[in-house]
């Protein structure tokens, strides 16, 4: 979003997944992560990242139709490429507890579309769509049984919902 914000000549849309203007609640913002979770998430990454990354991994597809499999595919891509740097993970959480880009949305002037897992439990999509309406924002819920980390944005599905979804600007054009 930012990078839309700063150099408009080199993005002509937006697909965002999963994604929020605000990560963390603000009196303001009510339905996001609670700080205090993200700082115990934190904390438990601190002291055993592995174990914290596969039981998050695990939440994030409890209750999904096909939990197993995707749980599987997940474990095995989690540390396909190395393990993730201590220094990074807290510097990533900084970034998710500091940004605030709410103010800034409604100054995007791309389409944007933003896929949301139905079942998505840190960001409401009422919450998302109210951040975007002012930036040509289309909503696409994905799969009922979907959370946001597990939206599959290599399948079929996805690129026939998403990639293949009009976009318009304001004055009705498609892009």
């Amino acid at each position: 979003m930012r990078w839309a914000l700063a150099a408009p000549e080199y993005v002509a849309r937006l697909i965002l997944v999963a994604t929020t203007p605000c990560f963390v609640a603000r009196p303001d913002w009510p339905d996001a992560m609670a700080e205090t979770t993200l700082r115990r998430f934190g904390a438990e990454l601190s002291v055993s990242y592995r174990l914290t990354l596969q039981r998050f991994v695990a939440l994030q597809v409890q209750g999904s139709k096909h939990a197993r499999a995707v749980l599987a595919q997940l474990r095995t891509q989690l540390f396909a490429r190395g393990e993730p740097s201590r220094e990074v993970l807290h510097e990533a959480l900084l970034l998710l507890a500091r940004t605030d880009l709410r103010p800034e949305a409604g100054a995007i002037s791309q389409p944007a579309v933003v896929v949301a897992g139905e079942r998505d439990t840190l960001v409401s999509s009422r919450r998302r769509r109210m951040a975007l309406a002012h930036a040509s924002a289309r909503l696409v819920p994905f799969d009922p049984g979907c959370r946001p980390r597990t939206v599959p944005v290599a399948s079929r599905r996805f690129h026939e919902r998403v990639c293949r979804c009009p976009l318009t600007i304001d004055n009705g054009a498609s892009r």
